[in-house]
């Protein structure tokens, strides 16, 4: 098996506690989790692939509605459903080893957020504005040539006032 080690799986599990002491637990169960009914991390996931390689054929019932006890590998496992009243936050009465309730839109905004290389803009307004009236005004020729438009900022050129005039005379003075 091919193996990851990440800090964190998913939620602790079970999401509540439950008080397993009217259950009928096989005296030789060896669990895989001697603590199974208080919330913990997980400490593996195990892929399909795999996971039906790892039971053996004995199954017992805790009780009769409740919890299945399978004994695997790595020792008894339980989950199903928790025959218990559990406090009113705790929509989800049951103790699972396949099922996660992680926040998978939180997971995913977090891998977007890392695979995405997305960096945070130090422009200035005015240099933004800048980028943006050259993606707006720039185009290549047939030869593959950069036509820029010089950008122009109206309020400096009303205070040029009539230069334009001075400058071809002085041209026009200079040939």
């Amino acid at each position: 098996m091919q193996f990851y080690v990440l800090p964190r799986l998913t939620v602790s599990l079970p999401t509540a506690s439950c008080n397993p002491s009217g259950w009928d637990l096989p005296e030789s169960a060896f669990l895989a989790d001697p603590r199974f009914y208080e919330p913990g991390p997980v400490d593996i996931i195990i892929g399909a692939e795999y996971y039906l390689d790892l039971l053996r054929s004995e199954k017992h019932k805790a009780t009769e509605n409740g919890p299945t006890l399978q004994d695997t590998e790595f020792g008894w496992v339980v989950s199903g459903t928790v025959p218990e009243r559990l406090p009113v936050e705790h929509s989800s009465p049951e103790i699972t080893l396949v099922c996660s309730t992680f926040d998978l839109q939180e997971q995913l905004t977090k891998f977007w957020d890392l695979e995405t290389c997305r960096s945070v803009s130090t422009q200035s307004l005015e240099e933004s504005s800048c980028e943006e009236f050259f993606n707006h005004t720039t185009v290549r020729d047939e030869n593959g040539r950069f036509i820029v438009t010089l950008p122009k900022k109206e309020n400096v050129i009303a205070c040029l006032g009539h230069s334009e005039a001075i400058a071809i005379r002085r041209m026009i003075g200079m040939e």
